[in-house]
């Protein structure tokens, strides 16, 4: 806290990053997972509370022209497709 002569404390600004947040995601109720594409074309499965991320696809190639998009859960829940 800083303060100057006498008057209130005034809190020191601190910086942070901001989180990236998922373009895109999707729930499935069967498997009460998250799907979600990380903008950078990676498609990620989450628990709902953010544990258990597990990265099922690699984004861009060498040449960064291919990214993974619309991750959707299959009816039953058991697969995730994306194009």
């Amino acid at each position: 806290m800083a303060q100057d002569s006498g008057s209130a404390a005034t809190p020191d600004p601190t910086a942070t990053t901001t989180p990236k947040i998922p373009e895109r995601a999707i729930a499935s109720g069967p498997v009460n997972r998250i799907a979600f594409e990380d903008g950078e074309g990676s498609v990620f499965t989450v628990d709902p509370n953010g544990e258990n991320n597990v990265k099922i696809s690699e984004g861009s190639t060498e040449s960064g022209d291919f990214k993974f998009a619309f991750p959707v859960w299959s009816p039953d829940g058991g697969t995730v497709l994306f194009s």
